[in-house]
């Protein structure tokens, strides 16, 4: 899990380091309301659930991937931007 997590910090920043498309106020409900969002769509509509236990923990990772960029945007934004 230690080279899973690694990977998605690294992954996140990379992504996050893009230039955004997203208003300020979009990337604030993302980081509301993104993660349960994010993991049911992994999780349910991709089916992890048949996945048990495995399922779970890859659907809370890849939510949390997701999530991650989304903080890491705003974190770029009001450093920048001056927004906060």
């Amino acid at each position: 899990i230690h080279m899973h997590l690694d990977k998605l910090n690294k992954y996140s920043t990379m992504l996050a380091n893009q230039p955004i498309k997203k208003s300020f106020a979009e990337i604030l409900i993302r980081i509301w309301f993104g993660f349960p969002v994010y993991f049911f769509h992994k999780y349910i509509l991709r089916g992890m659930f048949r996945a048990g236990t495995y399922g779970f923990a890859l659907s809370m990772s890849s939510a949390f991937g997701r999530w991650l960029k989304d903080i890491k945007q705003y974190e770029i934004i009001i450093m920048w931007e001056g927004h906060g």
